[in-house]
């Protein structure tokens, strides 16, 4: 387990680290949003599964993919749209780009395919062609080798703002999040529905609830950086680095509310 910024203590697994509001929806309504000693080591232990293992450009060219499927898709469906791309060969910038009739084919017209299919697919293809031309997956490359850590939310923002230059397509704030996220860089946190749901439960979600189709990061990006420090702070009080304290609730309470409904 990463050690930075853990209070986790194998010893006294049950020990609170942290407790919240109540919950106001789904099958715990009523109890208090907690997380324990075990829930932390649980979601450092999904944090390292899930993450990028080496600084292979193809690697994490596929986690930008695999974010982008995240868009209002339970977590295994979206792994298995990811591996129906990987069956098929449509695993690289430039196999996307030379096969995007299979790819329609797959999305668009399969009885299996994406919530919304056909913005699935332009924003695959969209995002190969900004991997192949644009000079930020470079720049995250050569952070990840040199094991420069601290620009993750530096990458993130010129990735998700609507007026950056390096803006790349199908990813907003949380998509872009999950993305630089899952490549290993420190302190960005993705905010999706579970999270704007806590948030609102313990008081800090004063704004409208984001519209499912725009995604749970599809709300004004100013909002969400302001969101990100909220968590940021909430984990620093517990002793622990913002994606482990978010990743940590997501995990938890993610598999406890979708346990029945993200079965294959």
């Amino acid at each position: 387990m990463n050690k930075e910024n853990s209070s986790y203590h194998e010893s006294n697994e049950n020990e609170i680290v942290f407790k919240g509001a109540q919950i106001s929806r789904g099958p715990r309504k009523g109890e208090n949003w907690l997380l324990t000693q075990k829930d932390i080591k649980d979601g450092d232990e999904f944090y390292n599964q899930e993450k990028v293992s080496s600084s292979d450009d193809i690697e994490i060219f596929q986690k930008g993919i695999e974010s982008i499927l995240s868009r209002a898709e339970k977590f295994v469906k979206q792994k298995r749209l990811f591996k129906i791309l990987l069956e098929n060969n449509l695993d690289t910038p430039q196999n996307i780009i030379d096969n995007t009739d299979r790819l329609k084919d797959l999305f668009e017209n399969s009885n299996y395919k994406p919530v919304y299919p056909k913005g699935a697919v332009n924003n695959i293809i969209g995002f190969s062609n900004w991997w192949r031309n644009s000079g930020l997956p470079r720049e995250i490359i050569r952070a990840k080798e040199r094991n420069d850590l601290k620009k993750g939310i530096e990458f993130r923002d010129r990735m998700a703002k609507l007026k950056s230059p390096d803006k790349a397509p199908g990813m907003g704030p949380k998509i872009a999040s999950l993305f630089i996220s899952l490549c290993g860089f420190k302190k960005v946190v993705i905010i999706d529905q579970h999270m704007c749901y806590f948030l609102q439960d313990n008081g800090h979600f004063p704004w409208p609830m984001p519209d499912r189709k725009g995604g749970y990061g599809g709300f004004y990006f100013s909002r969400y950086k302001k969101l990100e420090v909220i968590m940021s702070n909430m984990a620093n009080e517990c002793n622990l680095s913002p994606e482990i304290f978010q990743l940590s609730l997501w995990n938890k309470y993610r598999e406890q509310n979708n346990k029945n409904k993200d079965k294959p």
